[in-house]
């Protein structure tokens, strides 16, 4: 089985935080107990609201690692589509001859559902324009503050 990374920093169970807990202790041991006791914590935090505090004490390290980490699955895990058994065999022959991808079908190809679909394409782009405008603003900030990111 090959290993994809050798060690994700955002792993809470990394051997360089169980190594660097017991410094400045005299009992190593229950420095390291202490800290399991955290990871524990860290990892139920994860669970319940999406991060822990730790990754909120070093924002900007975080999401350096993160945001790679999250593209390189994306990239080695994508999956394909389910549609090809929506096709009909006409569609399947072009797609291939084109060299793969697929045929897609939407609502406003029927009349009936026409004036549905168009309503609902123009409220997607409404939204689409507001996130756009949205994300262009917090990416504004993110660049502005980005190494200021810790608690």
């Amino acid at each position: 089985m090959k290993r994809e990374k050798a060690e994700s920093a955002n792993n809470i169970w990394n051997k360089e935080g169980f190594l660097m807990c017991g410094l400045g202790e005299k009992n190593k041991i229950i420095a390291k107990i202490k800290y399991f006791m955290k990871c524990c914590s860290w990892s139920r935090q994860r669970i319940v609201r999406g991060y822990a505090d730790c990754d909120k004490w070093n924002m900007f390290r975080y999401l350096q690692n993160l945001i790679p980490d999250m593209l390189q699955d994306l990239r080695n895990k994508r999956h394909g589509f389910l549609g090809e058994k929506l096709q009909t065999e006409k569609e399947l022959e072009e797609n291939r001859k084109r060299g793969g991808g697929g045929t897609v079908h939407f609502m406003d190809e029927l009349p009936e559902y026409k004036e549905i679909s168009d309503r609902y394409f123009a409220e997607e782009k409404r939204i689409e324009e507001y996130r756009n405008a949205s994300k262009d603003e917090a990416m504004d900030m993110l660049k502005e503050y980005f190494f200021s990111l810790w608690d």
